[in-house]
């Protein structure tokens, strides 16, 4: 689908909004635009937009307020944006040039070859490698409970402020936050 439907498509009671790819082949300026675009609609309408953007510069990834990062369609994370760089900070790894944006810092965690890892005598743990390591050492964390915890409680403020209003027939039968808390499981 394309942009212009999601924009128009934007109002206080709308479903979440998935939109992928929508920045490739544009310019910084431009993708930048689109993504202050869709977020502030997103944040206007008490709505909720799920974009997945193709290198994020840094002006791009600070118009998020949360992230999700897969690795090999497993999620190693899913937070704040400001809290991400940090959480793989404690796990090991370290950003080696500073103006590295903390998408593209992010990215290279996936990459085995990119990604920097202090010197193993500096580390407490075991730094994770593989895929399966990311999503074991992700699940047993307590900033996961936390955001589980946290999407519960947006859950039932966005139902206590729009008065249990009904969706509309493509709601689903359970809650929008009840499948993104499958979708973690």
């Amino acid at each position: 689908m394309s942009v212009s439907f999601h924009v128009l498509s934007f109002g206080p009671y709308s479903l979440p909004h998935a939109i992928g790819k929508n920045t490739r082949g544009m310019d910084s300026s431009n993708a930048l635009d689109i993504i202050k675009t869709i977020t502030n609609l997103a944040h206007g309408n008490d709505s909720v937009a799920v974009v997945s953007v193709y290198q994020a510069s840094q002006a791009i990834f600070e118009c998020f307020t949360k992230v999700l990062l897969l690795h090999e369609e497993r999620q190693i994370f899913f937070g704040r944006t400001e809290d991400a760089e940090e959480y793989f900070v404690r796990m090991g790894f370290w950003r080696p040039m500073p103006n590295t944006s903390t998408a593209d810092f992010l990215t290279s965690l996936t990459n085995p070859e990119e990604a920097q890892v202090k010197l193993q005598s500096e580390l407490d743990v075991q730094v994770p490698v593989t895929a399966e390591h990311f999503e074991r050492h992700w699940y047993h964390r307590q900033e996961r409970k936390d955001m589980l915890e946290d999407l519960l409680q947006i859950e039932a403020e966005q139902l206590a402020r729009r008065g249990h209003a009904k969706l509309g027939p493509l709601y689903s039968m359970i809650s929008f936050l009840s499948q993104v808390a499958l979708c973690l499981h």
